[in-house]
């Protein structure tokens, strides 16, 4: 396993920042981690080293261990795939180095992943590459939109008119417009504050005791849902009793688009306009749902667990055996023992 020094020190900070606890005691956790240590044993027996941090907290120095790890590892990758492409500008790798979300990270790499055949792809393959970018720069040239456009007329590539070179350049406008790490993380943003979530019965689902009656057509805000209603229409798909969606109002993702994607007027606007229409509905919109889904799965998943971790602390800490006087003791062998008592109610 890698030692610290695999983090770096923007990582560290972020991570102590995050969890507010002091470095020395992360870096204390990580080390003590990285020899074997578990979190229980570190929590009891090493609190001069971490700081006397918690097992909460060391639990969560854990996780995060876990995940920046793999963000490191899968940085390592996406760097290495780039430069092979010969793509890596000095920028970029900034930008791909300072990334402290995983979903950031993916949006950087998207315009770089290997990439199955689409409409763009093809329309690269019949030239048309040129025109799609006088459409995405919206610079003004010296001859109309519809002239420069019959350059690329080319009938055994399959472009027999004006109006082929135009859709197949807008096809590759799309898919420029849905691989901007800015655009992709504003529509997540938009879905989660605007979303809806909307479940509805399954056609010819079963449900004979009817446990999720109340989610047959159910609306409630993605911002909002609370995690137990969330894990109930999860829970009510997984049994193919339920499907669920995110409805986001078509128009506002679109005119976030636009405002981002339209610098100025000119005959390239009402084909930017079609390609911006067709991103979403063709791209973007099953794409950024799937994310949300995901995270709306990571945060129900992470309040039930809590809701049990509270429950499971209220029972430990219940009278085992009645309303009785108990004595507890901690043996130390270095420390000396530790030595409580309980009265009958439970005080101190």
């Amino acid at each position: 396993m890698a030692d610290a020094k695999t983090l770096s020190p923007e990582i560290l900070q972020h991570i102590a920042k995050t969890l507010n606890v002091p470095v020395h005691g992360l870096l204390a956790v990580i080390g003590l981690l990285d020899d074997g240590g578990t979190v229980p044993f570190i929590a009891r027996y090493r609190k001069e080293n971490t700081g006397n941090l918690d097992e909460v907290q060391i639990r969560d120095i854990e996780e995060r261990l876990v995940y920046f790890r793999d963000l490191v590892s899968r940085r390592e990758t996406i760097l290495a795939s780039i430069s092979e492409q010969g793509k890596l500008t000095d920028d970029l790798r900034a930008r791909i180095e300072t990334a402290l979300d995983k979903s950031d990270l993916e949006d950087l790499y998207l315009p770089y992943r290997p990439k199955r055949r689409t409409k763009a792809t093809i329309a690269r393959e019949k030239g048309l590459e040129p025109l799609a970018l006088y459409l995405w720069n919206q610079e003004v040239i010296d001859v109309p939109l519809a002239e420069y456009a019959s350059r690329f007329i080319d009938e055994p590539k399959g472009v027999s008119a004006i109006g082929d070179a135009l859709e197949g350049a807008r096809h590759i406008v799309a898919e420029l417009i849905s691989e901007s790490a800015e655009l992709r993380k504003g529509l997540r943003n938009l879905m989660y504050e605007a979303g809806i979530i909307v479940s509805r019965k399954s056609m010819d689902a079963v449900d004979e005791q009817e446990k999720f009656k109340m989610y047959y057509d159910y609306r409630e805000p993605v911002k909002t849902i609370p995690s137990h209603r969330m894990l109930a229409i999860r829970r009510g798909e997984a049994e193919s009793v339920l499907y669920f969606l995110i409805e986001l109002e078509p128009q506002r993702a679109i005119s976030l688009l636009q405002a981002r994607v339209h610098r100025r007027n000119g005959d390239w606007t009402s084909h930017l306009q079609l390609a911006i229409e067709d991103c979403w509905q063709r791209l973007l919109s099953s794409s950024i749902q799937g994310e949300i889904r995901l995270e709306l799965k990571k945060r129900s998943d992470t309040d039930a667990i809590q809701v049990f971790r509270d429950n499971l602390h209220n029972i430990l800490l219940s009278a085992p055996a009645g309303p009785i006087c108990v004595l507890g003791i901690d043996p130390g062998l270095r420390t000396g023992c530790k030595i409580a008592v309980v009265d009958e109610t439970g005080n101190l």
